[in-house]
């Protein structure tokens, strides 16, 4: 084994004693069985983290519910009794959206480029959190502007 042969390199029984001394102290865990593993960059897995969790809820949602619904919201609402639990669930789904939408807080992406549908967008330099609270509506009242006289 060209691996083994090289110097500074341990050899396979001190390789396989590490191993087993790694999973003697619990270190290494065999996957749950029908799970497996996503290989993803470091910078984007807690984005992947959250949506992952959005889409299993929803599948547990659409099993509880006995049949499929299109936005994780609506399977939320329809599987959830409890208020505690559609309200986890709603934030569950809101972070997932924000981890797959919210691309303003990335330093690493590369502003200076000239995109053309970029560049003459009016929307592109806003943010949500760049927009003003919004007023609270309040149903017409006729009478608002009557005054005695």
């Amino acid at each position: 084994d060209g691996r083994n042969s090289m110097p500074r390199k341990y050899s396979a029984e001190k390789l396989e004693a590490r191993r087993q001394r790694a999973r003697g102290r619990r270190f290494l865990r065999p996957r749950p069985h029908s799970h497996q593993y996503v290989l993803v960059h470091k910078e984007i897995v807690h984005r992947v983290r959250s949506m992952a969790k959005s889409v299993e809820l929803h599948r547990a949602h659409n099993e509880a519910n006995g049949r499929p619904a299109h936005y994780a919201r609506h399977a939320a609402r329809a599987a959830c009794a409890d208020s505690v639990d559609l309200n986890h669930a709603l934030r569950c789904h809101r972070a997932a959206n924000r981890a797959k939408h919210n691309w303003s807080d990335d330093a690493k992406i590369d502003r200076s480029r000239n995109d053309p549908l970029s560049s003459f967008d009016p929307w592109a330099k806003c943010s949500p959190t760049s927009f003003p609270p919004r007023k609270q509506r309040v149903a017409y009242d006729p009478w608002e502007q009557w005054r005695p006289s």
